[in-house]
């Protein structure tokens, strides 16, 4: 088949429509061709056909994709260890403490931390100050109600 320049060929409509990140990880969890293919419904040879390039799963990806900030940590502390004066002198340090730097940003990312260093002293005004304005409005409304208990005879005291 000869296609004219700059043209994809189309693919037929027909195709089974399978989540290829929702299949491989059914088939990391030890799901067969055969349930995936139920789940997809599709057949077998279909779901083979979609995960064929994802065959060669690394031994040990589980345990990586689980466990990636405690795998990057082990590799930050190696390379951090590794850095000695003969290191140094084969070496840019600049190299090395700039991987240590990317590592440490890769793990708080994984972990759901912050990545870069955060003021909290203008939200802590900000909130002082509308803690305040809430204060005087507060007060505004009790000494209106004392002054309107007093004005009708009923003063509490």
């Amino acid at each position: 088949m000869q296609l004219a320049e700059n043209t994809l060929p189309t693919l037929p409509d027909n195709l089974p429509k399978i989540d290829i990140d929702k299949a491989v990880q059914y088939r990391l969890n030890g799901l067969t061709m055969a349930e995936i293919g139920k789940i997809f419904n599709c057949s077998k040879q279909a779901v083979s056909q979609a995960l064929a390039p994802y065959k060669s799963v690394p031994k040990g990806y589980k345990t990586y994709k689980d466990r990636k900030a405690e795998i990057l940590e082990l590799k930050q502390y190696e390379l951090v260890s590794s850095v000695d004066a003969a290191a140094i002198k084969k070496m840019q340090p600049y190299q090395a403490i700039t991987a240590v730097g990317i590592l440490e940003d890769k793990i708080r990312l994984i972990r759901g931390e912050s990545t870069s260093n955060v003021s909290v002293h203008s939200v802590v005004d900000d909130l002082n100050k509308r803690k305040q304005e809430l204060l005087d409005r507060l007060n505004t409304v009790d000494n209106s109600v004392d002054n309107a208990d007093i004005k009708e005879g009923n003063d509490t005291n």
